[in-house]
This record gives C-alpha cells, structure tokens and sequence, in this order.
C-alpha cells in the first residue's frame, strides 16, 4: 500500500479512503472525485513509517524548471531530486512531496497534477512507466496506439471500444510494467477525458502487445510497417510521459524499460489518413495481425 495525503504534511490515517491505481493501492485521507471509479474499500491500517520519514527529506538535486503544458493548462514546473531517488515536484508554487511509499499533496490540490506528474513521478519510481497512447483490446489481442496530440488516437480507440469483439482499455495515458520478462497493461488508471461510466475497470492485462505509432498521411489507404527494435525504441522513448522530469537513475530505468519493450512487443509505423473513412479499413487490418 502507499499513502497519498492531500493536506501539505504527513500524517498518521486511522481511516481513508483506498484507490485501486495501477498496480497499488493507494490509501487517501480525502475523496478525490476524479476517482471514483477506483475506490476499493474507505479503510486504512498499513504502516505508515514511510510518512514520518518523507517530512525529513532534503531535495538539493535540480532536475527540471520550466513552463509546460500539462493537460489543457500552461504550468510553471520544477523538479527536485535526492540521493534515495525521491522527487519534489512544485507546480504553479505549489509543493508535492514523491517518495517511493507516498504523495504528500497541497491543501489546494491541482487534480490535474496529482493524477498527472507527480503519479506517474511515483510509478516510476517502482519501474512502471507511462506512455501518452490510447489502448484496445480486439479479438484478445492489445494494441496500443501511440501519436501526437490530434493525429487521432483517441478517435481509434473510441471507434474500435464500439465494435464487436473488441473494448477501448484507455484514452490518454497507458502505464506498462515489465515483470519476469513479461508485459504488463495496468489498466486501472484514471483517464481524465473519459466520464466514471467510460472508465476501464478490468484487470490488468499480461498479454504481447502489438504498439502502433501513427503518422498523418494524405494517402488514401491505411498502411503497417513493422519497425526495428532501435525504431521501436527511438518511437517509445519520445511517446513516454514526464521522462524530462526523470533524475538520471530513473532515466537510465526508462530506457532499459523500452529496450525490453521493443524485443517483447510487434511494433508498427502506421501511416493514417485521419478522418472517418480510414477507421474500418484500419480496424481490418488490426484485426488480421
């Protein structure tokens, strides 16, 4: 269990409220709207030691400090690290304390960045890494589709969660993990775009994942080239989440990460004429992989 507290400080939780994210369970002293779909039970008794000990950490490592786009919003971001590889993420002036156990949150939390950086912050650092994509499943088989902002990502995947023998798993972010030489979909993870009843609420998927990068084209026909390792991992490093605010250690992690992505998954360019038409002939194709 890990410990998400929404009110600037760490604190002792005889009693909160236990979201399913990923592939932890995070127990919160507060209800967060946003996640409701995820609410697994409102008790609390794990250890907390992690807690105590996070109030005593110092971050003079500086990793990141700029202004981003996080969602629809422009945020000034800075990252700090430490020698136990802990973050502390301050956005708009706002504090986030990350430890490998818990979130310590502001008393005005910015949902956008709690369930944005500073969670995939913590993923990573357990290994579990997040890629801006959305997911289907087709027949039994995962495919995830990795793009640009307004390629058409999320059109794929509503259009193909609507056919038969298939269901959209995600819309915006996919985090993966690698265990024992094997892919795992966490497919519990708050999709911000999506309404409560949208929401995937399976679980998590240990299948070979088919990763479709999609490029704009002007041609009338959809095509698939499957691409390279060294492709591969070139196309999943640049579609990761929040690898600018990454210290070195979780850096070099990511990209092993990808590396044994690309040896474990069928990878494939997809050039995609992004309108209406495109989406059954594209849907056939997936369907024959």
């Amino acid at each position: 269990m890990r410990f998400l507290t929404l009110k600037g400080k760490p604190q002792k939780l005889t009693t909160g409220f236990n979201y399913k994210i990923a592939d932890a369970v995070y127990c919160c002293n507060d209800l967060i709207p946003e996640l409701n779909s995820f609410l697994i039970n409102k008790t609390c008794v794990e250890n907390q030691s992690s807690l105590n000990l996070s109030s005593k950490t110092t971050f003079i490592q500086h990793v990141y400090d700029q202004s981003i786009n996080v969602g629809e919003r422009l945020y000034k971001l800075e990252v700090k690290t430490n020698n136990n590889n802990d973050y502390l993420l301050l956005a708009d002036g706002n504090y986030y304390q990350i430890v490998k156990d818990s979130i310590i949150a502001p008393d005005k939390t910015d949902p956008i960045i709690l369930l944005g950086p500073a969670l995939i912050l913590n993923l990573a650092i357990h290994s579990v890494f997040c890629f801006h994509a959305s997911a289907c499943v087709i027949n039994d088989k995962v495919f995830i589709f990795l793009a640009a902002s307004g390629t058409g990502k999320s059109t794929i995947a509503r259009f193909i969660g609507e056919s038969a023998n298939a269901y959209r798993i995600a819309d915006d972010i996919v985090p993966v993990k690698i265990t024992n030489d094997q892919t795992t979909l966490l497919t519990n993870f708050p999709q911000l775009k999506l309404t409560t009843k949208q929401q995937y609420n399976g679980q998590q998927i240990n299948k070979k994942v088919h990763f479709m990068f999609i490029k704009k084209d002007t041609k009338s026909k959809v095509s698939l080239s499957q691409l390279n390792a060294i492709e591969t991992v070139k196309n999943l490093i640049s579609h990761s989440i929040a690898t600018r605010l990454f210290n070195t250690q979780h850096l070099k992690n990511h990209l092993d990460f990808c590396y044994q992505l690309s040896l474990q998954s069928s990878c494939y360019q997809v050039s995609y004429q992004h309108n209406s038409n495109s989406l059954p002939e594209f849907l056939e194709l997936l369907d024959a992989l």
